[in-house]
């Protein structure tokens, strides 16, 4: 009869549950013991191999992956369960899930936006090859779950809470007589290697000029800056005189508005970028939201399977093509959500959020 209990008791704590409804989705299949990890796939007869990807020795179940694996163990003990360590990694899922959606607003909150995210890397471990080292993923859950939270106390409605949350982003087109420059950086944790990639369009959305870089052992701050200054030098080249420079990174364009400290090991790059701007008649600094980042994005991580140095295209290269048609029609996306690598893989309903993105996957297939 408990073991009965257990899950209805969570049902309506998800149910309740104050943050945005694609994470309200996933607790609630996570509580149903449906998300489709390798052991489910095994059950179903996908797969002969139930083992998680990412440590390989244990099998990847439900509770494996959202807590009991090396790497998403060393991420809850950063974020610091309200009851210690020794009893949150010592109950069942249905008890854990229990005992942590129904803590303290704060707490209940992170954990839902923390639990999502943990998938959301091992997804992107398995389909994308990329690693997000630990210390990165705790400071983008801790971030993410700040923000909902904070939308969560501002007394918003429960129904107008996805449409703060959830916003609808999209590229946009520099205004005529301006050439836009998207940029991005990557890092690789599994190979500590960082590559910027970025992409200039004009204002009908057409391509011009597109470059990918591998920089080698890099941080990912050195990545978003080298690619800002590979944009400038393109730029210069070739008489780009009224430039937009967008990027998905708030820190470097912070770093390039207001300068950072003399002994910050990026200080260099700075004064770089400075003496390359003074050379372009006009430059506009821009942050962008990743979503509307895309084009520039696929780019840097070309640049990780690229050898060292940098590599420009004339002509669009063929995969960025579906991004570039999804930007030149401002096609909306939810802000947070990667909808190929994400969303489609647990909720096949959403492919009508981009439809662009339902065709990708039928050719690739």
């Amino acid at each position: 009869m408990k073991d009965q209990q257990a899950p209805n008791k969570n049902f309506r704590l998800v149910w309740n549950w104050q943050g945005p409804e694609r994470v309200k989705i996933f607790l609630w299949l996570v509580t149903h013991n449906a998300i489709f990890t390798n052991s489910e796939r095994r059950r179903r007869h996908l797969t002969n191999d139930d083992s998680c990807p990412r440590c390989q020795c244990q099998e990847e179940s439900a509770i494996h992956v959202l807590r009991d694996c090396p790497y998403a163990k060393s991420i809850w003990q950063r974020l610091n369960p309200p009851n210690g360590t020794n009893f949150f990694f010592n109950t069942d899922l249905n008890e854990w899930l229990f005992q942590n959606l129904m803590a303290n607003n704060s707490w209940n909150c992170l954990f839902g936006v923390a639990l999502s995210s943990i998938w959301y890397f091992r997804n992107k471990l398995v389909f994308n090859g990329e690693s997000v080292h630990v210390t990165t993923a705790v400071n983008q859950i801790r971030a993410r779950s700040k923000e909902f939270f904070r939308i969560a106390r501002s007394n918003l409605k429960p129904h107008n809470f996805q449409a703060a949350g959830d916003s609808l982003i999209s590229w946009s087109r520099p205004d005529e007589g301006y050439i836009k420059v998207n940029v991005d950086g990557s890092w690789f944790g599994h190979t500590n290697n960082a590559a910027c990639g970025g992409v200039f369009r004009d204002s009908n959305g057409r391509f011009l000029k597109g470059f990918s870089s591998n920089l080698g052992n890099y941080s990912i701050m050195h990545a978003e800056l080298w690619a800002v200054i590979h944009g400038l030098n393109i730029a210069t080249a070739n008489g780009y005189q009224n430039l937009i420079v967008e990027s998905d990174s708030a820190e470097a364009i912070n770093f390039i508005n207001h300068g950072c400290r003399p002994t910050h090991p990026c200080t260099p790059l700075i004064q770089d970028i400075c003496i390359l701007a003074a050379r372009v008649h006009k430059v506009t600094w821009l942050h962008s939201l990743c979503e509307a980042n895309s084009v520039a994005d696929l780019l840097a991580k070309k640049g990780q399977e690229l050898p060292v140095g940098l590599h420009l295209f004339y002509q669009a290269p063929h995969f960025i093509n579906f991004a570039l048609l999804r930007d030149c029609f401002e096609t909306l996306r939810l802000r947070g959500l990667e909808v190929f690598s994400f969303a489609v893989l647990l909720f096949p309903f959403l492919w009508v959020l981009d439809p662009l993105v339902h065709q990708k996957k039928k050719v690739i297939a």
